[in-house]
């Protein structure tokens, strides 16, 4: 209920729809301004890392199928069901991590979306692992699109992922993320 009420400015539609926001979840969710904001869009796309599906939910207007991972049964219940109240027909929740679902999957993607944990600034230290997961991203998409920390260096991300592209995002003001865009240029 607390959540809710401070829903109105980071999350309207969620609170308009009366969704469940758990405050650990609802701290750690995008804005759905800086969710709308992606400049990706396709028939499919795969979200490695679900949480509330904020994300998910402003990639479902932009492409036709969206397979999100949550890898917290809780978490995944919680995001189906406000999905569902949402009216959003066209997002699938797997519960599952990234790397199980990376290693069993056989199905094409025209992007990976990740938001990843981030305990540091660095990629490797986050969860799940992007670096690590490279050549499964690669084997389910030819374009990766990572959101990052503020705090993010971009010359880290012409290291790790060679021809890409990089935008700051603002929001009000205030820098609210780093956007990769690793679609396979060199």
């Amino acid at each position: 209920v607390k959540s809710l009420g401070r829903a109105a400015a980071k999350l309207p539609s969620y609170r308009a729809a009366r969704c469940i926001l758990p405050p650990r979840a609802f701290e750690q969710a995008s804005s759905e301004a800086c969710a709308a904001h992606k400049r990706i869009g396709g028939e499919a796309v795969l979200d490695l890392t679900c949480g509330l599906g904020v994300d998910a939910f402003a990639l479902s207007r932009r492409f036709g199928r969206v397979v999100t991972l949550e890898r917290d049964p809780l978490l995944a219940r919680i995001a189906r069901d406000n999905f569902a109240r949402l009216g959003v027909t066209n997002v699938e929740v797997v519960c599952a991590s990234a790397e199980e679902y990376l290693a069993r999957t056989g199905e094409r993607f025209d992007w990976v979306y990740a938001d990843p944990d981030r305990k540091q600034v660095r990629l490797e230290a986050c969860s799940p692992d992007i670096v690590a997961l490279m050549p499964a991203v690669r084997r389910v998409a030819g374009r990766l699109c990572l959101k990052n920390s503020p705090l993010f260096d971009v010359d880290a991300a012409f290291a790790l992922f060679g021809g890409c592209e990089t935008e700051v995002v603002s929001l009000g003001g205030e820098c609210k993320e780093v956007m990769v865009y690793a679609d396979g240029r060199e």
